[in-house]
């Protein structure tokens, strides 16, 4: 999504895939916003957690992400390497 999220995870071998697609990582409390250059698990409900990670690119509200995205990292202050691709 140009200028909200950079989502990866998802293994170009399409074996692979299969293999991680059906792993789920259950969620771990909602304690911080996803500011902007956090990354976290990209999720489609609770407990769906998979190989898929984003990092934020403008400040959010947990409620506008998802009130599963735990972000699992701090802040990123420098965000001009994902920008550029985005």
């Amino acid at each position: 999504m140009p200028d909200f999220i950079v989502q990866w995870g998802i293994p170009g071998d399409k074996a692979l895939t299969a293999v991680w697609q059906s792993k789920r990582i259950p969620d771990d409390p909602v304690l911080e916003t996803n500011a902007r250059g956090t990354i976290t698990f990209a999720t489609s409900g609770a407990n769906s957690r998979t190989s898929q990670v984003f990092t934020t690119l403008q400040t959010t509200t947990v409620e506008s992400v998802s009130q599963q995205s735990c972000p699992l990292s701090p802040y990123i202050p420098d965000l001009t390497f994902l920008t550029l691709h985005s």
